[in-house]
């Protein structure tokens, strides 16, 4: 039983259905939630929770240390127990899930150590040097690894099976520092690599904005928040224009003074598609004798979902 302190046994927690924020996630295909997900859905409620009380720096960051060691303890447990269905499923833990909560871990222990720290410098040049050389150490990570940095911001996958399947060879898989929450059974060759990126970004902002305030004396908060979520459409071509003609037709967007390319240029900025080819699509659509296929579909998907809610 995991639940966090939020009074839910884990296989309840399969209800959930709100996903948190993230930088280089596509949105979880309901196949792909797992015991694992909605654990991390969990987990990331009870770290708002804390983020949002009124308490001092280093005292939040230290509830928030504890909650994510106890958290990756647990999500080891679950692996240990149930494992994974199929590859795709590991890679999908190890590349997008764990690092999310490890990141947690490895942003707030470097904050608790600068908010410690920092105000033992006394003088304000020293404060900025020593804020500059964190930068300087972020800098060299980057640097290290900007192929696995590219690999990463562009969602690349064609070297997933060995970035984020357990039991690869010649890789050194962990940080010795959190060696008591993760080893061979728990990690990956990237795993904590792509942990790493997700925090150093947010520590490049935090870092950046202590400098920035440090003349003034600012109550700099050291929450910083994460850019929304990455979202690609992973179904058809033909079935998004089919919706893009549809949703143009019906009046719904700007009351219906917006052209189809407009609507179909809004869809490829936000969902990541190339719809060149949008009109020769709705041509093939014309042709078909069933012309509302997707939208019929989503009819029927909605209405399946709505059922099983209110079983």
């Amino acid at each position: 039983m995991y639940n966090l302190g939020l009074n839910r046994p884990i296989n309840q927690i399969v209800l959930s259905r709100k996903l948190y924020s993230t930088q280089y996630q596509k949105p979880i295909p309901s196949a792909m939630r797992t015991i694992y997900s909605n654990y991390c859905d969990q987990y990331f409620e009870r770290l708002t929770d804390i983020t949002n009380r009124t308490e001092a720096k280093i005292k939040k960051a230290e509830k928030i240390i504890a909650l994510t060691i106890r958290s990756l303890q647990e999500l080891k447990t679950l692996v240990l127990e149930n494992e994974f269905s199929e590859p795709k499923e590991e890679i999908y833990f190890f590349k997008i899930l764990k690092p999310k909560v490890f990141s947690q871990l490895i942003y707030y222990t470097k904050v608790k150590q600068v908010e410690t720290t920092l105000p033992y410098y006394g003088y304000i040049k020293e404060k900025k040097k020593h804020l500059a050389n964190e930068l300087q150490i972020i800098g060299l990570f980057f640097q290290r690894n900007l192929d696995f940095c590219h690999y990463m911001h562009n969602n690349f996958s064609h070297w997933d099976d060995k970035y984020f399947i357990r039991g690869q060879k010649n890789c050194h898989i962990f940080d010795d520092t959190f060696q008591s929450i993760t080893d061979e059974v728990f990690s990956t060759c990237f795993d904590y690599k792509a942990a790493c990126l997700l925090a150093y970004d947010r520590l490049t902002i935090y870092f950046k904005n202590k400098i920035k305030n440090i003349h003034q004396q600012e109550d700099d908060s050291f929450i910083i928040n994460e850019p929304p979520p990455f979202l690609q459409w992973t179904g058809t071509k033909i079935a998004l224009v089919e919706l893009i003609y549809a949703l143009q037709a019906s009046g719904c967007i700007n009351n219906g003074n917006v052209s189809i390319k407009e609507v179909k240029e809004m869809f490829e900025k936000v969902v990541e598609v190339d719809l060149t080819d949008y009109y020769r699509l709705f041509l093939e659509i014309k042709a078909r004798n069933n012309t509302t296929k997707f939208i019929d579909k989503l009819c029927e998907d909605l209405n399946r979902k709505i059922e099983d809610q209110n079983k």
